[in-house]
């Protein structure tokens, strides 16, 4: 009797879906500690850093919340397999852009804190790619309901 595809479920992909709750939850971790940095930390902060984090308009930390946690949930799901976790994914990908854009772009780090400003959020980006690919990918593999 040949197995079907779906009842085999190669490690590498729980190891992905493991890696990318962990990485989720570390946005979603920076996101708390971002919203609640006590006054004395953040007069702490070098000027350049502080005036940065002040700048930020509610609506970009709704965004970073929203990205963050659908990370997560997206994340869960994956590890559930569960087809849904591929347009949370993609929630969170559209708002981790939004987020990353707006932190190079309009807030200036990329004048303030040089070159090297890019670097993770490009790489975040491409993380957010990355976790959609693989759901998309499992989604046609059969291997999330």
């Amino acid at each position: 009797m040949a197995q079907k595809e779906t009842d085999y479920i190669p490690i590498w992909f729980w190891i992905i879906a493991l890696f990318a709750l962990v990485w989720n939850l570390m946005g979603a971790g920076s996101f708390i500690g971002h919203i609640s940095m006590s006054h004395e930390s953040l007069l702490a902060l070098p000027d350049t850093e502080r005036k940065l984090l002040m700048s930020y308009p509610t609506w970009i930390e709704v965004i970073y919340a929203l990205a963050a946690f659908t990370g997560v949930l997206a994340s869960i799901g994956l590890l559930l397999r569960k087809k849904w976790a591929k347009l949370l994914f993609i929630i969170s990908l559209i708002a981790v852009t939004i987020q990353m854009v707006y932190s190079i772009i309009a807030v200036t780090s990329l004048e303030t804190f040089g070159p090297e400003a890019v670097i993770l959020p490009v790489f975040i980006i491409l993380a957010g790619i990355f976790h959609v690919f693989i759901s998309r990918y499992a989604i046609k593999k059969g291997w999330l309901n």
